[in-house]
């Protein structure tokens, strides 16, 4: 009995697997990226996702449709405009951790070691979600 449970727990590592990797395949794109960490901000619109983050149209397009396909994004119509958010609470919670790793302000002397014992503080932008109570005026997606 005792092997059947293991090989139940194997199995379903096995699928918790292939579904981990189908999310960390879409995050591995930089563009998917910041497309998913603008949209964990809240809903927006393609044109405001092409001037917010700068990526043209044709990559823009594609990049959403990868999004669409792997149900990370949904959508909703409002006359012409197609608005995204994200739709898969796994992501988000990946989000926030890459935020906390690599997008929130350090406070002085407590920073994890990086490559080189570099502890600078990281471009001007953000590339996760808001944390809970931050208002407008928080920092946004690059």
């Amino acid at each position: 009995m005792a092997t059947n449970a293991l090989e139940l727990e194997v199995g379903r590592m096995h699928a918790a697997a292939e579904e981990a990797t189908g999310l960390l395949r879409a995050l591995a794109n930089s563009d998917r990226l910041l497309l998913l960490c603008r949209l964990s901000q809240g809903e927006c619109c393609v044109s405001e996702l092409e001037e917010e983050l700068g990526i043209q149209q044709p990559t823009l397009s594609q990049q959403l449709t990868v999004l669409r396909a792997q149900e990370l994004v949904c959508t909703r119509r409002d006359g012409k405009r197609i608005y995204y958010s994200v739709s898969d609470p796994n992501a988000l919670a990946v989000l926030e951790t890459l935020y906390r790793l690599f997008c929130a302000p350090r406070a002085k002397g407590n920073c994890a070691p990086r490559a080189k014992g570099n502890c600078a503080p990281r471009a001007k932008g953000n590339c996760a979600p808001r944390a809970k109570g931050e208002g407008k005026g928080g920092r946004r997606a690059h």
